[in-house]
């Protein structure tokens, strides 16, 4: 794996030999933007750091053993300053950094916790390793008029001219380009060093330079980062270009990290520099298309946070600093919500649609949030995926849930299926077979009382692995079913490879079912094709009488919508239940 892997890319080596928890870790990685690499010891990672431009290890230090690796890491001279993380208790972490470790994080941390220890340590390390060299970048660096050595960067008409050509090569509304403004407050920090201005420029350059080196800083960015553009426009300040960014307002998180980065203070001749600075942000689809205008409109956000907060970050638009404050605190409120069990589930019954009967429940996750109230699932469920959440929400979505079935089944109530939706990143974390085990032994659920639903994009993406994963699950017991059916690919071919037990007709092709000739005939091709599989039919959104009866005519086997119940707390979903068990069956 390390022999074939790029070596422009950042990585993250993992050092431990119980593959059990190797494999618990990098699930719980997974979708935090961290390039992991697992390897075997403190020899794998000599040779795992030779071949890949690596800037931290995560050594499993819970037994002596780990702490002895720690101790046995090589501090080859051309990776000075590997930081390592040791993952070890609390009770542990002064051994740990006593065995050469520069941070911990307890073992079984989320995935974001860890993500955050190492993302605070390449903060950290992006001034260090840079500064094993900077004395001789110093001395032989280009000078200015004053004979004062310069960052080694384009001045600001080479900028404009590079932005220039990322214009006119951008594809908007979906390519924008966002350019930050960086200035630094140095002039406290100069009273106590005089001289250091040309040293705090040179690291402040070589900071930026790894952070946007570094794929989990600009995780966002669709286009090449060799893209990205710095440049030293005037005095203490730098522009940066990001081109291709998926999401605008991702450009607050980058330059938060940046920030995080620019920060940490410098030694400079015995002396500690600390020093703050102020981030400009612009935006293409917001703030023009004109290179010029572009550079002025972050100039003056950053003139803006400057002289609000001194070391904020602020977009031109206001609207913009509105959308990414509003999308910070949702998701900073999420990680709180979970780690609080502030969530709940709630459940839609589906019903048979020949006999009235239920035969199961979709269980839905809702957050009720202690000062916002019910937060929508459209609104938590995207940041839930953007930031790798949504792999401790689905964990915690299918403990509640079997959980819960398991509590039906032991009271007596209708024997019925649970089902729950599994992410597209869940399913390929690789661990989504044992926890689903592990689950069903936990809670001593049935295998047969629980269905996993995935939708067919996922399905799609490497159809090999997929197949093989959905075997291993079906030979557990567990019904599987393809969610929001008819909205991709659909296709007989494809759809005989995978083990599935169900196909669930997307809502859209529903609610205009009995009005749109369309929709009616995507509706009845799907039934038909779902038949001719010996396939269950299940259609989703299902509001009205007529749409029901349009159907029961093309023979659905199962319909879910509000026509027979919104989505539920448990209690009800209980009591619904127990109707049940005295109910005739409907004509």
């Amino acid at each position: 794996m390390a022999a074939t892997a790029p070596t422009d890319l950042l990585h993250v080596l993992l050092a431990t030999r119980d593959a059990g928890y190797r494999d618990e870790l990098l699930a719980r990685l997974a979708g935090t933007g961290l390039t992991v690499v697992p390897v075997d010891g403190p020899e794998g990672l000599a040779r795992a750091a030779s071949a890949h431009r690596c800037a931290l290890a995560l050594v499993d230090a819970r037994a002596e053993q780990g702490l002895d690796w720690c101790r046995a890491i090589p501090r080859a001279q051309e990776l000075p300053l590997l930081p390592l993380i040791a993952l070890v208790p609390g009770s542990s972490s002064a051994l740990a950094r006593a065995a050469g470790a520069t941070d911990w994080a307890d073992p079984g941390s989320d995935g974001a916790t860890i993500a955050d220890r190492v993302r605070s340590a390449l903060a950290q390390h992006s001034a260090q390793v840079e500064l094993v060299h900077l004395r001789q970048v110093l001395e032989r660096g280009p000078r200015n008029s004053q004979g004062d050595p310069q960052p080694s960067l384009p001045d600001r008409e080479q900028f404009l001219e590079h932005m220039d050509q990322m214009l006119e090569k951008a594809q908007p509304p979906h390519d924008t380009l966002v350019v930050a403004c960086i200035n630094l407050d140095i002039e406290s920090a100069l009273l106590r060093a005089p001289s250091a201005r040309p040293f705090v420029l040179a690291c402040t350059a070589q900071r930026i330079k790894h952070c946007i080196r570094d794929r989990d800083t600009l995780g966002a960015v669709s286009g090449r980062s060799s893209d990205v553009a710095l440049a030293h426009i005037e005095g203490v300040q730098f522009a940066l270009l990001v081109p291709g960014l998926v999401r605008p307002h991702d450009a607050y998180k980058i330059a938060r990290r940046l920030q995080d980065a620019l920060v940490v203070p410098l030694a400079y001749e015995n002396v500690e520099l600390e020093f703050r600075c102020s981030i400009g942000l612009a935006v293409s689809s917001a703030d023009g298309e004109r290179p010029e205008a572009l550079l002025q409109a972050a100039q003056s956000a950053e003139r803006l946070a400057r002289a609000e907060e001194r070391g904020g970050v602020r977009f031109h638009t206001q609207a913009m600093n509105t959308t990414a404050m509003e999308r910070l605190t949702l998701e900073t409120s999420l990680r709180a919500a979970l780690e609080q069990r502030q969530l709940s589930l709630h459940y839609q019954p589906k019903i048979d649609i020949q006999s009235g009967a239920i035969t199961g429940f979709e269980a839905l996750a809702r957050w009720k949030h202690p000062e916002l109230g019910m937060v929508s699932p459209g609104q938590f469920i995207p940041v839930a995926e953007e930031t790798g959440l949504i792999v401790e929400l689905s964990e915690f979505v299918l403990e509640e849930a079997c959980r819960e079935a398991k509590r039906w089944r032991d009271e007596g109530l209708p024997r019925v299926r649970v089902a729950v939706n599994i992410s597209g990143v869940h399913f390929r974390a690789g661990n989504l077979e044992d926890l689903v085990r592990d689950t069903l032994q936990r809670t001593g659920l049935d295998a047969d009382a629980l269905e996993l639903e995935l939708t067919e994009s996922v399905l799609l993406q490497k159809t090999d692995t997929a197949v093989a994963r959905l075997r291993s699950l079906k030979a557990m017991g567990v019904h599987l079913s393809i969610d929001d059916f008819g909205t991709g690919y659909s296709s007989l071919s494809y759809l005989k490879r995978f083990p599935v037990d169900t196909l669930k007709i997307d809502q859209s092709f529903i609610r205009e079912v009995t009005t749109d000739p369309e929709d009616a005939a995507i509706t009845t091709s799907i039934i038909l094709m779902g038949k001719s599989l010996k396939l269950k039919i299940v259609a989703e959104g299902v509001e009205t009488e007529s749409q029901l009866q349009f159907l029961r005519v093309l023979e659905c086997d199962e319909v879910q919508g509000f026509l027979f119940g919104r989505p539920m707390p448990q209690e009800e979903a209980r009591a619904l239940l127990r109707r049940e068990l005295t109910r005739a069956p409907r004509a």
